[in-house]
């Protein structure tokens, strides 16, 4: 009959649980996966932020992956886990506080381009440009408007 379909019984069943990984490599639900991405969440915690390597302004997924010899998808699975945000938002937002301690200690004048350029040098961007851009999006502000700075 042509609509009839065979079933698939549960020897089948466990065999494609066997054969495609599905026993070793649970759901991001399962409390194993939850426990690997913290652990792999706080090494990258200890990397970046202690270490200061979001002050490298090549830091990117890949170099991180990298340097944990893990994969990429590892690094951002882990990020959104800890953080509950992206990659790049997450190094933005440690650089912006970097910055922040920088205007409040020195209290550069930021409409001097050299002295905005310095700072974003500082705080691992390559340009002036890419510091506002990432202030602006992280502060909902732009950075010589800052409330901070008066």
């Amino acid at each position: 009959d042509l609509h009839s379909f065979p079933t698939r019984r549960s020897s089948d069943l466990d065999l494609y649980k066997i054969n495609s990984g599905a026993e070793r490599f649970p759901g991001q639900n399962h409390p194993r996966a939850r426990r690997n991405l913290g652990a792999l969440a706080r090494q990258i915690e200890e990397y970046v932020e202690k270490e200061r390597a979001f002050l490298n302004p090549d830091l990117s997924v890949f170099l991180l992956a990298e340097h944990l010899h893990t994969s990429e998808d590892d690094i951002i699975d882990a990020i959104h886990y800890a953080q509950g945000i992206p990659f790049g938002d997450y190094i933005d937002g440690l650089r912006i506080q970097h910055t922040v301690s920088i205007l409040l200690s020195e209290h550069p004048d930021i409409k001097n381009p050299d002295a905005l350029a310095s700072i974003a040098h500082q705080s691992g961007y390559l340009t002036a440009e890419a510091l506002k851009d990432a202030w602006l999006r992280v502060a909902h502000t732009p950075i010589e408007q800052s409330r901070m700075l008066d």
